[in-house]
Order: C-alpha cells, then sequence, then structure tokens
C-alpha cells in the first residue's frame, strides 16, 4: 500500500485543480475551496478541509467537512429524553454530496479514517457522509451505511437539437411545454445584479414555502454566484414573462457536468412554462460549453418529483449516506435523512398559517436560522 499523510489542508489552488481534473461522478462543485468561504460567510463556520499526499507529496485525495452546533441545535438536543453533555452536540459532515474524492481507493479509506479519528478526538456527537461513492463502509470499521435517493443525470448530445428531436417523439408533453413557454414569450437572462440575484431567491424560496420546507440562506446564495461565478463555476438564470421575473434556477459547475441546485416559479404563471424554459435554457448553455452531463440533484424515485426528471430523459444513478459515531452508540440517521428529504417537491398538505409567511420575511428567517443550526 501506498504510504499516505493526512492533514487539515489549506485547500488552496492545488485542491481545485484536483478537483477539476477528478471530474464526475464523485467530484461536485460543493468539494471547491470557494465553500470554505461561503460558510464562513454565510453561517459563521470554519470547515475543515482534509488533504491526502502520497509518497511524492502530491495531492492524492480531499474531504471537505463542516462543524454543525449552533444554539437552536443544541437547544433541541438538551430537549430530547436523555440528552446529555453538550459535547455530543457539534457535529461534523460532508458537504452536500461532497464525500472522498480520492486518486485510489486507499486515499478514499486514509480520509474517512481520518475523518472517523476526528470525531473520537475532538468530541463530536457522530459524523454524516453524503455521497456517490459507494462500499465506504467496507473501508473503515465504525462507519455504517444507509439507504438514500438517487441522484438523476441527463448525458448531453453535442448538439441540443437532438434533445429536442428525441424528445418530440418519446416525451411529448415535455416538448409541447417547451413550445408553449417559447411560443408565450417567456425571455430567460442571466442574474446580473444582486437585485436580480434576490429576484431569482425569492422565487426559490416561494416554492421552499409551498413545500414546507426551509429554504438555503440568502447569504450561501449570495456568496456562492460572488465567489465562484466569475470562473463559470457558478450562475442563476431568471425567467420573465411580461416583463416581470416568474421564474429562476441557480447552477453549479465542475469538471463536465452542471448541477442544477435551487430553483422556483411563481405558480400564477405555471401556465406558462417558466421553468420549462429556465432549465432548457441551463441546458443549451452547458452543451454550449463543452458539458456532457445534467445533473439534477437528488429524489426518491417513486415521486413526482423524480418523474419530472425523467421526463428530461435523467436516469438514476446510486447515491450514499453513511454515518459513524463514537464509541458502541448506534448511529442516528434520523435528522439527516429529514435533512434530506427537506426539499422534494412532494405535494404537501395545506397549512394557512405557513402559506401566510410573507416571502421575504421567510428568506430573512431562514438566513438566521441557518446561523444558529
Amino acid at each position: 500500500m501506498v504510504p499516505y499523510a493526512v492533514n487539515e489542508s489549506s485547500a488552496g489552488p492545488e485542491w481545485d485543480a484536483f478537483i477539476e481534473a477528478a471530474g464526475g461522478p464523485f467530484a461536485h462543485a460543493y468539494h471547491l475551496t470557494a465553500w470554505r468561504e461561503v460558510h464562513r460567510r454565510a453561517y459563521g463556520r470554519d470547515p475543515i478541509y482534509l488533504g491526502v499526499r502520497g509518497r511524492n507529496g502530491e495531492l492524492s485525495g480531499v474531504l471537505p467537512l463542516v462543524v454543525h452546533g449552533g444554539a437552536l441545535r443544541g437547544l433541541a438536543a438538551s430537549l430530547k429524553p436523555g440528552s446529555s453533555a453538550a459535547g455530543g452536540l457539534r457535529r461534523l459532515s460532508s458537504v452536500i454530496r461532497g464525500g472522498p474524492v480520492g486518486s485510489d481507493i486507499e486515499a478514499r479509506a486514509e480520509l474517512l479514517a481520518a475523518a472517523c479519528r476526528l470525531v473520537d478526538e475532538r468530541g463530536f456527537g457522530d459524523l454524516t457522509i453524503e455521497t456517490d461513492v459507494p462500499g465506504c463502509e467496507e473501508l473503515v470499521g465504525g462507519l455504517r451505511a444507509a439507504p438514500d435517493s438517487p441522484a438523476w443525470l441527463t448525458p448531453l448530445p453535442g448538439d441540443p437539437e437532438e434533445l429536442l428531436k428525441s424528445w418530440h417523439k418519446q416525451s411529448r408533453n415535455l416538448w409541447r411545454n417547451l413550445a408553449k413557454a417559447r411560443d408565450r414569450g417567456v425571455v430567460v437572462r442571466p442574474v446580473g445584479s444582486r437585485v436580480d440575484l434576490w429576484r431569482f431567491y425569492r422565487q426559490y424560496v416561494l416554492a421552499m414555502r409551498r413545500h414546507k420546507a426551509v429554504p438555503r440562506s440568502w447569504l450561501e446564495i449570495r456568496w456562492a454566484h460572488r465567489l465562484l461565478a466569475p470562473s463559470r463555476r457558478c450562475g442563476a438564470w431568471v425567467g420573465e414573462y411580461r416583463g416581470e421575473v416568474v421564474a429562476g434556477v441557480m447552477f453549479l459547475s465542475v469538471g463536465d457536468s452542471v448541477e442544477l441546485l435551487y430553483g422556483g416559479s411563481d405558480p400564477r404563471a405555471n401556465d406558462v412554462r417558466p421553468m420549462h424554459a429556465v432549465y432548457w435554457h441551463a441546458i443549451e448553455w452547458a452543451i454550449a460549453n463543452g458539458k456532457t452531463v445534467i445533473d439534477w440533484g437528488t429524489a426518491p424515485a417513486d415521486t413526482s418529483l423524480a418523474n419530472f426528471k425523467r421526463q428530461w430523459g435523467a436516469e438514476p444513478v446510486d447515491s450514499f449516506r453513511y454515518m459513524y459515531a463514537p464509541g458502541a452508540r448506534p448511529p442516528d440517521f434520523s435528522e439527516a435523512a429529514e435533512h434530506r428529504t427537506a426539499g422534494t417537491d412532494e405535494p404537501s398538505r395545506r397549512d394557512p398559517a405557513w402559506d401566510r409567511i410573507p416571502v421575504d420575511a421567510l428568506g430573512v428567517a431562514a438566513t438566521v436560522a441557518h446561523r444558529l443550526l
């Protein structure tokens, strides 16, 4: 076995070059070093970036980790029956779909073992790893695996017209919706200012409110766009109808894939299909920039959200969730599972009180709450 040295990396340009070279399916934009600053600015957290080097001193693997344990999480934990001292209130996790990226299996094993040691040595309650990497539980003792929702990926041809032709034959409903958005005059344009970005964010928050889910922090959106947009690793588009922003989506990109992250639309404009227009624009942009995969994120296979992704030619790809708890205590997957399913597009029961929350107020409240979790 090649000897490896694991350390808490300074995560400079070498790190990002390694991620770009690794590409899919295991490397994602959340692995990039800019997310360290996003977490600092948005959540007041200082992530732990583990790097592993081989005998020749070159970087051979990376694993970014985030510390959770704010006042709200501590209060919630203290109210649980049998809760004990504050040591277990802090939890360690990977970034979203940000498991170990290594040049070989030994590098991934060293990174996972180092993450588990951090839990033991620094008194974290547990460790959660969300990743597309299979078999991690076989690499480190005590790491447990649980089923997770698959990711949905659409392979892209070199010409967008090929997709339109295939959908015209195989997905007539999608083809008609795209035609409706075009014929009704939905205009898609890139976000060009902070005000524009807030308009996109409002559409996203509106979607989260409909599904009774807490949106991501405005500060996360703002800083991710600010730090990554200049390198074209992040961007956002809005869809306008009759001069009003009625839809939007934000993307991240690394290697040959484009990940469509947060999006939403005004239900009053659903008849003109603005989200279809925005997604099609994203696909055209991806093909024009040499990307070969659209990553739609995760969704349970038997849901309407998965069916929506399928109509765009997306196929399921296994995703995994692993947990490690100190000592003999079995890991608690419940909190991680709740986090993973919070943003799904499943129908939610009507809740008049939730529906009455002003969109701007919900966005501000989410930004404050995330800093306290």
